[in-house]
């Protein structure tokens, strides 16, 4: 069992981990929704620094849940809440929206998990916010 703690957290709520993925160099990426951040460890699984606060700007977070890296080591992240999947640098800087669902729909979607595919396309499972008996997976191509 692993444990760790954040010398920057500037929270005082116990993390809630919600997804993880290992980039090239063997570091652990760890999705945090209770803090509304994503934790970067070493190979070693100590603590390198953390992205990400709750917000609605970019590398702000509203409920993080997967995470994924892509061959270039980019993260990308499930932001439920904000309905939205970000790219973040391998560093933890903000790159782009992979994709933002649209809250006026009648029935928009929450991503609760990514996944990279070996032709550099995204999957993502998403479920329905208003009806939580929809869900789906949807391929994005790359960019």
């Amino acid at each position: 069992m692993l444990f760790f703690t954040d010398s920057g957290a500037t929270s005082t709520d116990s993390p809630c981990l919600a997804g993880v993925a290992v980039n090239s160099v063997g570091e652990i990426i760890v999705s945090d929704s209770a803090n509304d951040c994503v934790r970067v460890l070493d190979a070693d699984a100590r603590w390198r620094f953390s992205v990400g606060c709750r917000g609605e700007r970019p590398a702000q977070f509203n409920c993080t849940r997967g995470v994924a890296v892509d061959a270039d080591d980019n993260i990308l992240v499930a932001d439920s809440r904000n309905n939205r999947v970000q790219e973040l640098s391998a560093t933890g800087k903000f790159r782009r929206y992979v994709v933002r669902y649209n809250r006026g729909d009648d029935l928009y979607m929450s991503p609760t998990d990514v996944a990279t595919r070996a032709d550099g396309s995204v999957a993502v499972m998403m479920t329905g916010v208003r009806d939580s008996d929809v869900g789906e997976v949807r391929i994005y191509a790359p960019v």
